[in-house]
């Protein structure tokens, strides 16, 4: 492993990307974007490209409080059924036009479409109308607490303004402009998918006077010019970052930890520190995973930890939960030794009473995403052991992304598991966790339906009190964990690493975002 970390400069060469200017920031992203609608996918590539181009009404900072961010305020009506909401002034889209009320009010309800917590918003929306080019109006038919929280929600979907011609492309199909309003403008000409792409500093981007936290506040983009990098193989990103060809790398695997801590000039940054949740989606509306039985006995085979060791390795950045919506720390759930130690009788007799019949079952295996690229070898060993027939099918990232979305049998192009993850910011809320939708054909990929636990869900919605609401977060987690609907399988931690030498001022925050860091000479 050292003598692939001790190239020559002339190896580098060979893959060379460009030499750097002051003004130009290089990141080597933690994947290659190919899909550039935020609105349309889930996967986090897509929502860092959309904090990179667009803003939001209202956002998160460091302690998750929800500010105003394009919105300069609102107002709540005395019945609470009326919010009244003002742009800030200065508003321009990146092709020089204002950004009006008439953008705002298509891009909540294409962003409602399709998102989990926007869809409990519009459950209770009576109309969302213009008032004047400033100031628009969402009333609602019966109060609803989370207007402005949903609003302001900081992960995918996340509620970013668009032009209203570009908002009122239909949630099902991709965008094909990107004009924003954020601090920085997409250089379309210069993408290359599976090299680069490139953003250019908003010159009239008017930052909030407040300070910059997490996705909130003044954010001032210091650099001219940001290049996200694609270099899937890690030990080339860490060759290029100990050698001065890149500043950033986003996310760095466990095991290179020791090589940028021994260089004095770099210095590793855990951006996100509530963690990340590892989960394994099944597939509900094909065999075998249609059938409760033997998704219990996948559950019922499942020890985290010999899956997060073999992702994270080191075990201080990993550690195991076996509730659905999160564990603090120390704690590792409510359900004794499940997902903490295997039962592999018990797994073997619940695949009988399932009916197996033998089926291939495909596992989709993305090879580039260090979040996960190293699970699906080790739970073929596993099934394969309780007597499921295993295809683990590898793709790079963005081919996951997009086949995870076929509703189809396995072998027309389909899918029966994959692995994925959400913000530990998210995960012990059923309003935002996206894997606790059971609404049938509507919920996240993997196509959950349970009436039962969509009643359950629509009760934590409406909770009077955070007593009622955690009471039934414990119901709506018992009830995953009887139906198996979903595999928790850990919290992890995600470090990136910079060159600390020329690059200061990098955020904490759920994402990885790019304002505020400035590049000296």
């Amino acid at each position: 492993m050292l003598r692939r970390l001790l190239l020559s400069a002339a190896v580098f060469s060979a893959v060379s990307i460009g030499s750097a200017a002051a003004a130009t920031l290089k990141v080597v992203a933690h994947a290659d974007p190919k899909i550039l609608d935020p609105t349309w996918s889930t996967n986090y590539i897509s929502r860092n490209h959309g904090y990179m181009i667009y803003d939001t009404l209202f956002a998160e900072d460091e302690k998750g409080v929800v500010r105003p961010q394009m919105a300069e305020g609102y107002t709540l009506s005395d019945d609470r059924l009326t919010y009244t909401i003002t742009l800030r002034d200065g508003l321009k889209w990146h092709d020089g036009a204002a950004v009006t009320t008439a953008d705002v009010v298509p891009s909540i309800k294409r962003w409602a479409s399709v998102d989990r917590a926007g869809r409990a918003l519009a459950a209770f929306m009576k109309d969302i109308k213009v008032v004047d080019e400033k100031t628009f109006q969402i009333v609602l038919n019966a109060p609803f607490g989370h207007v402005i929280e949903v609003l302001g929600k900081g992960d995918a979907n996340v509620p970013f303004i668009m032009p209203a011609r570009v908002a009122a492309t239909p949630a099902t199909e991709q965008i094909k402009e990107y004009i924003g309003s954020g601090p920085f403008k997409l250089a379309l000409g210069e993408w290359k998918p599976g090299e680069r792409i490139v953003y250019l500093k908003n010159e009239d981007y008017k930052p909030r006077s407040e300070p910059p936290s997490a996705f909130s506040g003044g954010k001032v983009a210091y650099v001219d010019r940001v290049e996200w990098v694609t270099m899937p193989d890690q030990f080339t990103a860490v060759n290029a970052l100990v050698a001065g060809e890149v500043d950033i790398i986003e996310a760095l695997q466990p095991d290179l930890f020791p090589v940028v801590e021994s260089k004095k000039d770099i210095k590793l940054f855990q951006w996100n520190e509530a963690g990340l949740q590892s989960v394994l989606r099944f597939n509900h509306l094909q065999p075998p995973f249609n059938n409760v039985e033997a998704r219990r006995a996948v559950m019922s085979a499942i020890q985290q930890d010999m899956f997060m060791t073999a992702q994270h390795g080191d075990p201080r950045f990993f550690r195991p939960c076996n509730d659905p919506l999160g564990c603090e720390v120390g704690e590792k759930g409510p359900y004794g030794d499940l997902l903490l130690k295997p039962d592999l009788p018990k797994a073997k007799a619940l695949l009988k009473q399932s009916g197996y019949n033998g089926a291939p079952v495909a596992v989709l295996h993305q090879t580039d995403l260090i979040s996960s690229n190293k699970m699906a070898p080790v739970l073929s060993n596993v099934l394969t052991n309780v007597g499921f027939k295993i295809d683990v099918q590898s793709m790079d990232s963005q081919t996951y992304f997009v086949r995870r979305n076929n509703r189809g049998p396995a072998g027309n192009g389909g899918w029966n598991i994959f692995f994925t993850v959400s913000l530990m910011s998210n995960v012990p809320n059923p309003m935002y966790n996206i894997f606790t939708d059971a609404s049938c054909e509507k919920a996240f990929v993997g196509w959950m339906c349970d009436p039962e636990l969509e009643t359950m869900r629509r009760a934590y919605e409406v909770a009077g009190s955070p007593e009622q609401a955690k009471r039934i977060a414990d119901q709506i987690s018992k009830r995953i964990v009887d139906q198996a609907h979903f595999v928790p399988m850990g919290i992890y931690n995600v470090f990136g690493a910079y060159r600390n030498d020329r690059v200061s001022g990098w955020l904490k925050a759920p994402a990885a975002i790019f304002w505020n860091i400035k590049k000296s000479q």
